[in-house]
């Protein structure tokens, strides 16, 4: 722990010696300098900073008023709590001039020594708080450049605010995209650049006020440039250090190139899906002619030939049937990632054949499509249609298509 420092100051030795003895006996660690004036008591804290001075008022060279006058003006030892000690200038007018000057406390020579020692303390006190306050608020100025340091290396626009809504801090980034709004947001209501205001502030609340650490969701807003863009907007809780939510961090990601560019992407694989699709309503075209041949075939041939035949249809039309079905659910997987996935949730109890139906219905196809596809007539689609319906619980005015594509 370190010693308290007490710089006293006195023309008189006896004074000096005085105070001193009454400071070093008193049972409480000090560490004590000695100045026969002010300007001998100035040049040691130039190289010994105390945190407290005991000063006479009328000396040579430097008054103690003087002493204090030059204290105040130097930001080193502006802070440090002075004690005017003075046997000659004791009027109410010499106790306000001392204070006016800066002076923290005031006593009377001769003076008691219970006296000095409590006031001593007091002022030590004082003195010990006004540091503490002038290390934290360092600590908080070298915090403060660090966040802002981290405001302008982050390239996407980000604001923080407290539990209000109120703007504490944003990155240039955040100014320059929506300085159409304002030209300055630090001490703004956040939620005036958002397209709900009131469902943004109550989303923000609820946050809060669950603990929900962070969250994440798109939205779209207007930019500096009047145009539409849609961003990913994450909000996360910060702490104050009693680990109470003090407001939100909000980061700004435009992801409207990445949109665009994933939607003509997904246009790109529906034309894909699409093309697949009728190519392989192609092949079932052209593999049923194939089988009708066979038919035909069949009729001119002997008992050995009828086999091979029999047998070449049943492997044909295995094989063509599961590469066509193959290509078309990686291409319908491309377009529709989550669709399975949603489906088995909402039904579990679907069939493999039935899953297959849903797909293709999804995409709006004709039962006559459908059926050169899965290699089935008309009728066995309709049917299988119908008993789908039921298993997923549609009304008879409910449309199956279109609940298909909601999901």
């Amino acid at each position: 722990m370190n010693v308290p420092r007490i710089l006293i100051v006195d023309d008189l030795p006896e004074m000096l010696m005085i105070t001193s003895k009454s400071l070093l006996t008193s049972g409480e660690k000090y560490e004590i300098r000695e100045a026969l004036n002010g300007k001998q008591a100035y040049e040691t804290m130039g190289q010994w900073t105390p945190d407290l001075v005991i000063t006479d008022w009328d000396m040579p060279a430097m008054s103690g008023l003087e002493l204090i006058s030059k204290m105040k003006q130097d930001e080193t030892f502006c802070d440090i709590p002075v004690i005017m000690i003075t046997g000659m200038m004791v009027t109410p007018e010499d106790l306000k001039e001392a204070f006016r000057c800066g002076a923290s406390d005031f006593l009377r020579k001769p003076f008691d020594k219970t006296e000095l020692l409590a006031r001593t303390k007091a002022m030590l006190i004082v003195s010990k708080s006004i540091k503490d306050k002038k290390n934290y608020n360092l600590v908080l100025s070298d915090y403060n450049r660090f966040i802002n340091s981290l405001l302008l290396a982050i390239p996407s626009p980000m604001v923080y605010y407290n539990k209000d809504g109120i703007v504490l801090g944003c990155n240039e980034s955040f100014q320059k995209t929506f300085s159409h709004i304002s030209s300055n947001f630090i001490g703004t209501e956040v939620y005036t650049i958002c397209p709900n205001p009131e469902q943004m502030k109550a989303q923000s609340e609820d946050m809060i006020n669950k603990g929900l650490q962070q969250t994440s969701f798109e939205t779209v807003m207007k930019t500096v440039n009047k145009e539409d863009a849609t961003f990913l907007v994450t909000k996360t809780i910060f702490y104050s250090p009693d680990k109470k939510p003090e407001g939100l961090i909000c980061l700004l990601s435009d992801i409207s190139e990445i949109k665009q560019e994933h939607a003509r992407n997904l246009e790109e694989k529906k034309k894909e899906l699409v093309s697949t699709a009728m190519r392989l309503m192609q092949y079932s075209t052209m593999n049923n002619k194939l089988l009708e041949d066979l038919e035909i075939l069949d009729k001119h041939t002997d008992e050995e030939g009828k086999k091979l035949i029999a047998e070449f249809k049943s492997k044909y039309n295995i094989k063509v049937y599961n590469s066509m079905w193959e290509e078309f659910e990686t291409r319908f997987g491309q377009v529709y990632e989550d669709f399975y996935h949603r489906l088995v949730k909402l039904h579990p109890e679907l069939t493999p054949n039935e899953k297959k139906l849903c797909a293709l219905l999804k995409l709006n196809l004709s039962s006559k499509d459908i059926a050169a596809l899965t290699l089935q007539d008309a009728k066995s689609v309709d049917m299988a249609r119908y008993r789908l319906r039921k298993k997923l619980g549609l009304q008879q005015e409910d449309s199956l298509v279109e609940y298909l594509q909601s999901i």
